[in-house]
């Protein structure tokens, strides 16, 4: 069981650290992603979207870094 959780830690700090990217890197395709779910239509992102996004997958990549860290730590120690 305390294999799983290992695991089971470094997998989903792996998929906070693909989704942070996916944010960081292809913004654009975010916020419009959002826009057509919220409005029924797409427009041309503002820069303050764009930060938005850039940060939000910023933090989101580091929270999935600390959670890879902590997995390996914890793997290795074992």
């Amino acid at each position: 069981m305390d294999l799983f959780m290992k695991l089971l830690l470094l997998l989903s700090g792996l998929f906070f650290c693909f989704v942070g990217g996916s944010f960081f890197l292809r913004w654009k395709s975010v916020v419009q992603w959002v826009q057509k779910r919220k409005f029924g239509r797409t427009a041309e992102p503002r820069k303050e979207e764009k930060w938005m996004a850039r940060i939000m997958g910023a933090l989101h990549f580091a929270v999935g870094l600390y959670y890879v860290v902590a997995a390996v730590l914890s793997l290795l120690s074992a």
